[in-house]
């Protein structure tokens, strides 16, 4: 029984290590705001992406600075209403807050499908815009920024 608790304690011991050096490696650089630095072809791109409904597809709209994405715009969609508007509420903002293509809700629901679609739509507008570099550096960074704020680093 104590070489059991030993092994138990081992294991969460190497746990708290590989927590600990993920989230080294997702803290800023000293005198830098970001963990990468994105980089478009400024102006607006517009794209489509099957969310819940395959007949009408999801059209997003998406401005870009050389920098940054500035705002999402869902032009139109074929999803129903009350089942995709906390989707079409929140992953935008997110995305444009975080500067990181992240999914914003959780759940095995039509609202799965709908921002499976937004999140599509815009990683092409992405790659409009800045390339597959682009796309690659913000999955990172929403990963990263998740880890960093579940480990309690800003």
């Amino acid at each position: 029984m104590k070489q059991t608790e030993t092994r138990k304690a081992a294991l969460i011991f190497v746990q708290i290590l590989l927590i600990m050096a993920f989230a080294a490696g997702c803290k800023t650089p000293a005198g830098s705001e970001e963990p990468y630095t994105l980089h478009f072809t400024p102006g607006t791109y517009e794209a489509s992406a099957t969310g819940f409904n395959p007949n009408v597809p999801i059209k997003a709209r998406v401005v870009f600075s050389e920098t940054a994405i500035l705002d999402i715009e869902i032009v139109s969609h074929g999803e129903t209403p009350e089942t995709s508007d906390p989707a079409f509420n929140l992953v935008p903002e997110a995305i444009v807050r975080e500067q990181a293509l992240i999914d914003a809700l959780s759940g095995a629901t039509t609202a799965a499908w709908t921002r499976k679609g937004i999140l599509a739509a815009v990683e092409k507008c992405v790659k409009q815009a800045g390339g597959d570099e682009a796309v690659v550096k913000l999955k990172e960074g929403g990963i990263a920024k998740f880890i960093a704020r579940y480990m309690g680093y800003k």
